[in-house]
């Protein structure tokens, strides 16, 4: 079965936010940009996870 886009989005969500080093501009960007499409197939407290993750890291650019 041919995965859906949110199934796919959700992997890329998983992958920037876990990964060891500090996530560029543009990963944090897709992310943020990603949740709206994401959110209703994630938990609360995952999506706000991820919310507070964008948050921490666009400050260190700031």
């Amino acid at each position: 079965m041919k995965p859906s886009i949110h199934d796919v989005i959700i992997d890329l969500l998983i992958s920037y936010s876990t990964k060891e080093n500090v996530p560029s501009v543009s990963e944090i960007l897709s992310v943020e940009n990603a949740l709206p499409l994401v959110e209703e197939h994630l938990e609360p407290g995952t999506y706000h996870s991820y919310v507070e993750w964008v948050e921490r890291n666009k400050e260190r650019y700031l």
